[in-house]
């Protein structure tokens, strides 16, 4: 199914936080940050973003629907809005960025289970 609402690609806002932290909360709830506890969680909400121009945020219809902090190496997309091409934006944003601020590397982790599993 297809999203009919205008997709929006920027940076972090801080009225930002409330969205992400669900959608952290959500996926860890749902034990899709293995090896996580719930108070790194907390900690990783308490210091996001650690770098707000570098913290890029994906929206569907003026909704934060997923997020990308090459800061603290996470990128989360909301599973309800998997699948269609939010992460891949997320992720090529965040490289170009790298790029422009002449990085020599980006590392991102999505959560396991929001990674495809290997062609066979």
């Amino acid at each position: 199914m297809a999203d009919h609402n205008p997709v929006v690609l920027r940076t972090f806002d801080p009225d930002d936080h409330a969205a992400i932290s669900a959608i952290v909360e959500r996926t860890f709830d749902a034990g899709e940050l293995p090896g996580r506890t719930r108070q790194d969680v907390r900690r990783f909400l308490d210091v996001l973003p650690g770098d707000p121009a570098g913290t890029l945020v994906v929206l569907v219809g003026g909704e934060v629907v997923g997020f990308a902090t090459p800061f603290q190496q996470q990128l989360i997309v909301h599973p309800a809005h998997r699948r269609r091409g939010h992460g891949t934006r997320l992720v090529e944003a965040a490289l170009a960025a790298a790029r422009a601020n002449e990085e020599p590397k980006l590392t991102l982790a999505p959560p396991p289970a929001a990674t495809p599993p290997p062609a066979s």
